[in-house]
């Protein structure tokens, strides 16, 4: 993995470092986590998950 990917600012070739970062800032106020895993015969590869809320069912009359 980079060091420092998901930071502000950190930037690899274009942009302004600020994409990887603002995921990862949603990703975590959801309750998740971001990862990369870096392949270098095919790029890379980002995955999260997110929870799922349950709410009660609603039955109608």
């Amino acid at each position: 993995m980079i060091p420092n990917l998901f930071t502000k600012f950190s930037k690899s070739i274009d942009g302004n470092g600020l994409g990887l970062y603002i995921s990862r800032k949603i990703i975590e106020a959801h309750g998740s986590k971001i990862r990369a895993d870096n392949n270098k015969k095919n790029g890379a590869i980002f995955s999260f998950s997110l929870p799922v809320l349950n709410l009660p069912s609603k039955t109608i009359v």
